[in-house]
């Protein structure tokens, strides 16, 4: 059996066009405004990528970094006076962040959070009523999308919970749209090769480097790796992914190569929320 590789240089070159030609409709181009709070270096890689992709269609990209000293009415009394003088139309907290920031994005308007990481955001996934949601989590499931990969009925198992990929991931597989029948797991989970052995659809979003061994994977199974890792190789940094790659794509129907995968199409879709965003603020002051 021959693993397909899923590659994301062609469905980002599809996206990115599609959103150049979105932009042209625009007379003032959105503005990001990119906050980080401590240093982390899969984080730094992160901003990079986007910094990089805004440059490259003409969106404006503002990074503004705060110490973990810093106190949340600081954070959220910057956020809001940007948010005021209309010279932003999107925010978004680079991960990680101290858990207790996170009460910032709950005191902005949801079409703010364009990374969809708040209760409300989160709360229209659950209703079934989706309004911003997570960069990542669109950019893996439109690998299913792109690839002609069909959820109906399928099992799918997410090892990953957290609010920003894990839960809005099973979330949005369970939906009517997707029809997934979902287990979610997480690196707490006893015997979690049982788990995943059983996923004809498996996400991996647990942070934890090459945490999914060929072993794990049931022949033919549909591996989206959603981990993004750095490490020190040989005195070299090298960026690996949730899964053991080399040992899984033998086993696998198809996979996700880390980098080049996933991670190549957030940024995109993380755009694609900032201009909605942007219509719906151009929209509202008209």
């Amino acid at each position: 059996m021959r693993c397909k590789l899923l590659d994301g240089k062609e469905p980002a070159e599809k996206l990115e066009l599609e959103l150049k030609e979105e932009l042209n409709n625009f007379e003032k181009k959105p503005v990001l405004l990119s906050l980080s709070i401590g240093k982390d270096a899969a984080k730094d890689s992160y901003i990079k990528s986007k910094m990089r992709l805004a440059s490259k269609l003409g969106i404006g990209f503002e990074f503004v970094e705060f110490s973990e000293n810093s106190s949340i009415d600081e954070i959220l009394k910057f956020v809001k006076k940007r948010i005021n003088d209309g010279s932003i139309n999107g925010v978004i907290f680079e991960r990680p962040y101290p858990d207790q920031f996170g009460l910032i994005l709950e005191n902005i308007p949801e079409e703010y959070d364009i990374d969809g990481c708040s209760s409300k955001n989160l709360g229209h996934i659950v209703k079934g009523n989706p309004f911003m949601v997570s960069a990542t989590v669109q950019a893996a499931l439109y690998f299913l999308d792109y690839y002609g990969i069909d959820t109906d009925g399928r099992s799918a198992v997410v090892v990953g919970r957290s609010y920003s990929v894990g839960l809005p991931l099973t979330l949005m597989l369970l939906s009517r749209s997707k029809n997934a029948t979902v287990t979610t797991c997480h690196t707490k989970t006893r015997n979690l090769q049982d788990f995943t052995r059983q996923a004809e659809l498996l996400f991996v979003a647990a942070g934890k480097p090459c945490l999914i061994k060929s072993d794990m994977v049931s022949p033919g199974a549909v591996i989206i790796d959603i981990g993004i890792n750095i490490l020190e190789v040989d005195g070299k940094k090298v960026t690996v992914g949730d899964v053991d790659f080399e040992s899984v794509k033998n086993v696998a129907g198809a996979i996700t190569p880390v980098p080049g995968g996933v991670g190549k199409l957030t940024p995109i879709f993380l755009m694609k929320n900032l201009v909605k965003a942007a219509k719906i603020i151009m929209e509202r002051e008209r």
